[in-house]
């Protein structure tokens, strides 16, 4: 794998090369089926690496994950430096669980698991992906550590975290000093964007305003704001996001179009307010409150709401950017199924905590690998996703001549079927 080669220093350690092992492992993950992409199958797959050497590379071997995590991160960027039609850039945060059974695993513990949307015995990861145009790739990634473990030293060495590492942090904390590393080594971002848990907590907020960074980041409904400036109005009672809704009229909204979607355009209703946030002893801030509400009601009658606050001026962007930077989530909803799905990163028997950042940093790699394939599989074909250039990928890979041609067929029929249901929605008049 060409590729793989400008990672060749990421995985040295002071005795051995490793990058062998780190391509094998990618290859693993593209060649192995879903729900099987553990290390004995994907040894078994491959045939020619051992099993236990494979085993120890991904567990215990000390190559760093952050220095790999560090060069995918500079690759992404150059990868997307060619996507010319629309250069903003995004790094979103968002969070994903995974369910465990049993107490050994790291970081396990019962918590709210958003992928499951409910408390479950499960392991939470915060990542951070780079967005630009419909391309995405996660770049980085954080295990959580409840206060349950960090508060049980022994539990804590026992899974292989460092003595300084053993410190309670919030998710919002970890946000902050991923965007750090991120920005601190010349990275280069037109908004950041992420979920609540991170537009909730000031640490995110507070780092990025003083970089002078833009961001677009959710807020819960209950999150409080001013209407008027308290230090001008001293009466001025904050209010949460849903009561300063519930003073808005339907003609406040303006109706905006999001992204092409296959059967027509994705429509939603944005209003955008200056408001003003209390940074408790730091003082209050004017800020720009986004309310998205759904186009359509749900089956209970009522429309789903979305908020988000901004550093941005509406002097230096309009309804309709701000609009589409809070929609652009999505994409990094989409990366987690490719991940779980195309690559296996719920995929993996590992209780260390080097072992789970060894192979969410191998994920990540082999995950750039085909966005970045992609990017050139659609200068012919505008609509190949990640799924079918993993499926074209893993052809090759096999060698399997008749396979590929029966897999490039196939994308060839749905692409005609994709582009004539998108004739029907786009047609003139």
């Amino acid at each position: 794998m060409k590729h793989a080669k400008v990672f060749d220093n990421e995985f040295n350690t002071s005795t051995h090369r490793k990058l062998k092992y780190a391509i094998a492992y990618v290859k693993g993950l593209m060649l192995t089926g879903r729900g099987l992409r553990n290390m004995e199958s994907i040894a078994d797959k491959l045939g020619d690496i051992n099993y236990q050497d494979l085993q120890q590379f991904v567990s215990d071997s000390p190559w760093d994950h952050l220095a790999v995590f560090k060069k995918i991160t500079s690759e992404i960027s150059n990868t997307f430096d060619t996507l010319v039609e629309d250069t903003r850039r995004g790094l979103i945060f968002d969070e994903s669980g995974f369910s465990k059974k049993g107490i050994k695993s790291v970081g396990v513990a019962r918590q709210y698991c958003s992928r499951s949307g409910k408390v479950d015995n499960c392991q939470i990861g915060v990542y951070s992906a780079i967005v630009q145009q419909d391309e995405v790739c996660l770049n980085n990634a954080w295990l959580y550590l409840p206060e349950s473990w960090t508060d049980d030293k022994s539990r804590c060495i026992e899974a292989g975290i460092p003595e300084d590492d053993i410190e309670f942090r919030t998710k919002g904390q970890i946000s902050a000093l991923m965007a750090e590393e991120y920005f601190s080594t010349g990275n280069k971002a037109y908004w950041v964007g992420g979920d609540s848990v991170y537009g909730d907590c000031p640490e995110l907020k507070t780092y990025l305003n003083s970089i002078g960074q833009k961001y677009v980041l959710d807020i819960s409904p209950v999150f409080n704001l001013y209407l008027n400036d308290p230090k001008i109005h001293s009466e001025e009672q904050s209010l949460s996001c849903n009561e300063i809704l519930n003073s808005i009229t339907h003609r406040d909204f303006k109706k905006v179009r999001i992204q092409q979607g296959v059967k027509g355009w994705i429509e939603t209703l944005v209003c955008v307010k200056e408001v003003w946030y209390s940074k408790q002893s730091l003082g209050v801030e004017k800020r720009l409150l986004v309310i998205k509400k759904e186009k359509e009601s749900n089956r209970n009658g009522k429309r789903k709401i979305k908020y988000s606050i901004s550093n941005f001026d509406l002097a230096e962007t309009t309804v309709e950017e701000l609009a589409w930077m809070q929609s652009q989530r999505f994409w990094v909803e989409q990366s987690f199924r490719n991940a779980k799905t195309v690559l296996g990163m719920y995929d993996y028997q590992l209780r260390k905590l080097v072992g789970w950042h060894h192979h969410m940093a191998l994920v990540m790699m082999a995950m750039h690998f085909l966005v970045t394939e992609r990017i050139v599989y659609r200068q012919k074909s505008p609509l190949f996703t990640l799924a079918e250039t993993m499926a074209v990928i893993a052809a090759k890979l096999s060698g399997e001549e008749a396979l590929l041609e029966d897999i490039l067929l196939h994308i060839e029929r749905n692409h005609g079927r994709t582009k004539e249901s998108l004739r029907r929605f786009y047609a003139p008049g």
